[in-house]
């Protein structure tokens, strides 16, 4: 059946949704546990979720989730990804890391970019953005197991659409090169 929040809830344990749709009707979720949908509907309406456990954090899903605002606020611990998730309008990293492994973290839908506020932590593997606009700073806060290596991408002309990056710590070596794009074109890698 359908379960509607009242108000906003505070959970110290974990959100398990089982079955039925779990409607958010725009109130927030403080969230200590995992996050786990094995097999109902998270509704997300124009809600935040916020993640604030002090040890490791999970989501879990049966397809990608979709949520409204999504905030990470943690002292400790980090929020591990067990399926893509899609935030629609504001993506907050207030401390702490996200780590995706082989899934995404994406942000803003087909029509909008969403937004990004990042005063600490930052994606440990896969970010993706829609982008739609020039002359913008888009800022991809990723990084690998132990460094913030963030990207920030602007454009002169652009066809909307989704740019998905993370960080490689392997050497890439000349692999795909050279690259032309008038008037430059990139013929080796710098290593250190």
């Amino acid at each position: 059946g359908n379960k509607n929040l009242q108000a906003n809830v505070t959970i110290s344990g974990n959100l398990n949704i089982e079955g039925g749709n779990l409607r958010s009707l725009g109130f927030d979720i403080l969230l200590a546990g995992n996050f786990n949908n094995t097999g109902g509907t998270f509704q997300e309406g124009t809600d935040k979720i916020t993640f604030n456990g002090t040890g490791i954090q999970t989501i879990s899903a049966p397809v990608e989730e979709l949520f409204y605002d999504f905030e990470v606020n943690k002292s400790a611990g980090e929020v591990q990804l067990n399926k893509d998730i899609n935030v629609q309008n504001i993506l907050t990293l207030n401390g702490r890391n996200m780590v995706t492994s082989s899934y995404k973290v994406s942000l803003g839908t087909g029509s909008a970019p969403g937004t990004l506020v990042r005063n600490s932590g930052y994606i440990h593997g896969y970010f993706e953005r829609y982008l739609n606009a020039t002359a913008t700073n888009y800022l991809f806060p990723i990084g690998n197991s132990s460094t913030y290596l963030p990207a920030i991408v602007r454009f002169s002309n652009i066809t909307a659409g989704d740019l998905l990056l993370h960080f490689n710590d392997a050497v890439p070596g000349d692999n795909g090169l050279p690259i032309a794009d008038s008037p430059d074109t990139v013929r080796h890698a710098f290593t250190e």
